[in-house]
């Protein structure tokens, strides 16, 4: 015969363990929340540093850019006026020697 009447140890165990499976399974709810919250945090700084680079970047590249351009542009404007002076002396010192050696 069989009874009816399980050992209270056993009886305890099984009220509790509805219980608990629940709190377990909140607990664990919980904790996912918070990573999820957490990890929604991260990758929104994450873009927002991305965004900021990049307009940053937009932004000290056009300067560069264009700093680097009015640098070049005074070189080559340099480079051109030493190399036109240079070449309008040789012009100038060869027209003279021709006419000294035409005179002479």
């Amino acid at each position: 015969m069989t009874s009816s009447l399980k050992n209270p140890a056993e009886q305890l165990q099984e009220d509790r363990s509805p219980r608990r499976e629940r709190a377990e399974a909140r607990s664990g709810r919980h904790a996912d929340a918070i990573f999820t919250n957490s990890y929604r945090k991260v990758l929104g700084q994450i873009s927002a540093r991305k965004f900021l680079q990049t307009i940053m970047g937009k932004r000290l590249g056009d300067e560069s850019e264009s700093y680097m351009k009015r640098q070049s542009d005074i070189y080559e404007g340099t480079y051109k006026e030493d190399l036109t002076s240079i070449q309008s002396n040789q012009i100038q010192r060869d027209a003279w020697e021709r006419h000294e050696t035409q005179t002479a």
